[in-house]
């Protein structure tokens, strides 16, 4: 039987130290009791990979250089952190339900054993230095650390300096104490700098069981989540709400803040309300940019005759102007561009805000603080007593607010305030419910608007099209509608992110009582009646005022369909409003899941018994082995895209937004590794599962994709069943849904 060469031997044959060095180390290792190893590396002799590397050789074990790798914190999990640091171990990826684990002593058997057992995994060993090891455990379990390394790969050059009143600072430099020059402060400011960038209004930051999703409302729709790992989510969350000046030990109630950040030569104002939710507290961060503000009547949107009617309601001495909408269509941005418009050094102006949004030289804003019984109501009791010419209310919530507004536009005041109603008309019956008497609201409305936003087509993808009769059928727009045979829509590009809209623009529905209206409004006239002789007298509907701006080539047909009630005025065919066969046009029932007459399916199926349909990207330049990666993926149930280059790669990921890509390495124009780099270093795609494919089994080029980022490996030739199994376990520990 062959004998097992010493460490000291392997060194001396190796060239890598003398005979005498060997004889001097083990006088040394009689007298201190210390490993050779040790011994050798004290006295300089040896580097520490060149001993790892020596006993690789006598063990017959494979020696790994883990000093660049980056683990998800799902396979992190796979190995508890106190038995990882207990006995110096490491996990670094699973195969065919194997764990490889990097190891100070793979002759240990004590933590395989365990290991195994806790995991129902296999388990082989790697040999790692001691050294190595302990970085990586502090790098990975260290929070500061592991973001530190994540967001080496991400590039951002900009700065967002936070920007606190003198009475916080204090407070602030004590609450930041903890967590002191703490990455994750720099992971927040990233996401701030991206949303800002992408003309961002809302951040919405969205715990869930197993992630934290973060979405940007752009142009009033939230986007695809950028997905955080689940070990974000306190940190992330204490860091804004240290910066919001909240309590971040509280977490059962909702709290509203705001932050003043300086970015890009700017200041911005930023408005924190959190709520408590089952996985934790949500977040909703509103981005007021001073700069992008719309402040300019003519910047709104308004037709010639609509900036008419509203420009000569702004004209007058007294009365009630009303701006009615959801949240997010765009009212407070519509008052501040009148307020701007009747600025004048003779004006008196003063506003009533909750929260006051932007600040405009010289005009008087006032907090609302109900905390401090500083409310609506009682700030514009004292207002009147202040002299003003014109009073903005933010919003009139209560019969109160709304009695006082309305005497005040009978003494000599110009009003302007905010309703949430459906339409112009609707604002009459809201005032009526809330104890104003019919005559008042007759003789004091003189004007009452609705408005929406609409997303504008992107300019620099713009094309022009020809709408299919069931795309006007759908709206009303029938043969008599010629004027809708050429429409415009975009066709996705860089500019607009691939969604062909750029912007937004208003659509508004003006209500101005003349003598009938008036009349009607005196003598309780319902709201039908109401909106029928208005619309007789020339009002333009919501729905008017949008198809309009479809012909105008400001949108499309299916945005303005989004933000309106289709139904409300239609004058043309009325069978666009039922639900009809996608084949053969016939009406269908909304029960119904497929159409009787020809088959068609209502809607695709989704997989039995799933919650989700996963969206998984396959990545390869093999046609033969991309169709069989589709093949099985789909009759599994999953959705799948496919991708030839690297190119195509990053193309699909930023438009589809994949739960997971399946990256083969070897591809054209950008390799797998390059294209793992390029996702990595992005703020919107740096958390996407990444699954390399690979004919290489060697374990140094699986490290290398690690240390890009990757999640996982899968080896070809490859079976089904288990490719399967292994994109199910990167799913399960990435979204934990499965």
């Amino acid at each position: 039987m062959n004998r097992r060469r010493r460490l000291g031997e392997v060194l001396v044959e190796a060239c890598l130290i003398s005979p005498e060095q060997l004889d001097q180390a083990l006088v040394i290792q009689r007298h201190e009791q210390k490993p050779l190893g040790r011994i050798l590396r004290e006295q300089g002799w040896v580097e520490e990979k060149d001993i790892y590397k020596a006993l690789s050789e006598i063990w017959g074990i494979e020696y790994v250089d883990i000093s660049q790798v980056m683990i998800s914190p799902q396979v992190l999990q796979i190995v508890p952190e106190e038995i990882a640091k207990k006995y110096l171990v490491f996990p670094l990826f699973l195969q065919d339900k194997l764990l490889y684990l990097a190891m100070e002593n793979p002759l240990q058997l004590e933590p395989i054993q365990i290991i195994e057992f806790k995991t129902r995994l296999r388990v082989k060993p790697l040999l790692a230095s001691r050294s190595k090891i302990q970085e990586a455990l502090s790098r990975h379990f260290n929070m500061d650390n592991y973001v530190e390394k994540i967001l080496a790969q991400v590039q951002s050059k900009e700065k967002i300096q936070v920007i606190q009143n003198p009475e916080e600072e204090e407070d602030l430099n004590k609450l930041e104490k903890p967590t002191e020059g703490s990455q994750i402060l720099q992971l927040v400011n990233l996401i701030l700098a991206n949303a800002i960038k992408k003309r961002t209004s809302d951040i919405h930051i969205e715990p869930a069981e197993s992630l934290i999703g973060i979405r940007y409302r752009i142009d009033g729709l939230l986007s695809d989540p950028i997905r955080l790992p689940k070990i974000f989510q306190q940190p992330l969350i204490s860091r804004i709400k240290v910066m919001a000046n909240l309590d971040i030990a509280e977490k059962r109630r909702p709290q509203d803040g705001k932050i003043t950040i300086h970015f890009s030569g700017r200041s911005i104002d930023l408005r924190v309300s959190t709520l408590p939710t089952n996985f934790g507290e949500k977040v909703v961060i509103r981005i007021l940019d001073k700069k992008a503000a719309l402040h300019n009547l003519a910047s709104l949107g308004m037709s010639e005759t609509q900036l008419t009617l509203f420009q000569q309601a702004l004209s007058q001495p007294q009365g009630l102007i009303l701006v009615t909408g959801p949240t997010g269509s765009g009212k407070t941005t519509t008052l501040y561009a009148g307020l701007n418009a009747l600025r004048d050094k003779t004006k008196n102006i003063v506003t009533i805000e909750d929260p006051i949004e932007y600040q405009l030289e010289g005009i008087n804003q006032v907090q609302v603080n109900r905390k401090a019984g500083v409310t609506f109501a009682s700030v514009l009791r004292s207002v009147l007593r202040q002299d003003p010419n014109v009073i903005l209310v933010g919003e009139i919530r209560d019969s109160e607010t709304a009695e006082i507004a309305i005497q005040a536009s009978q003494t000599g005041h110009l009003v302007l305030s905010t309703l949430h109603t459906n339409d112009a008309v609707a604002t009459v019956t809201r005032l009526l419910n809330l104890g104003i008497a019919p005559d008042q609201v007759a003789s004091n409305l003189i004007l009452a608007m609705a408005q929406r936003l609409i997303r504008r087509i992107c300019p620099a993808c713009k094309k022009s099209y020809v709408p299919s009769s069931e795309e006007l059928k759908k709206f009303g727009l029938g043969k008599p509608a010629t004027s809708f045979s050429t429409l415009y829509r975009g066709t996705g590009c860089e500019q607009c992110r691939n969604i062909g809209y750029y912007g937004q623009a208003g659509i508004f529905e003006m209500l101005v009582p003349g003598s009938d209206l008036k009349l009607a409004i005196s003598n309780k006239t319902s709201e039908t009646a109401l909106k029928k002789l208005a619309m007789e007298q020339g009002m333009v509907t919501l729905l008017q005022d949008g198809l309009s701006k479809v012909q105008q080539g400001v949108t499309t047909l299916d945005e303005m369909a989004r933000v309106c009630y289709v139904q409300e005025s239609l004058t043309w065919e009325s069978s666009g409003l039922r639900e009809l066969c996608r084949t053969c046009q016939k009406e269908l029932d909304p029960n119904w899941k497929l159409c009787p007459y020809c088959g068609t399916p209502k809607l695709p199926e989704s997989p039995e018994g799933s919650q989700r349909v996963y969206k998984i990207l396959v990545a390869d330049d093999d046609d033969r082995i991309g169709e069989i990666l589709e093949a099985i993926l789909e009759d599994r149930g999953y959705q799948v895209l496919r991708a030839s280059n690297g190119a195509e790669t990053l193309d699909k990921v930023q438009k589809e937004n994949p739960d997971l890509v399946l990256l083969d390495i070897g591809m054209p124009i950008k390799t797998g590794f390059e294209v793992c780099r390029e996702l990595r270093a992005s703020v919107d795609t740096m958390f996407i599962p990444i699954i390399m494919l690979t004919a290489q089994t060697s374990i140094s080029e699986k490290l290398k994709g690690l240390s890009l980022g990757a999640d996982d490996y899968i080896t070809k030739p490859f079976n089904g069943e288990e490719l399967v199994e292994r994109i199910k376990a990167v799913l399960r520990r990435s979204y934990h849904t499965l």
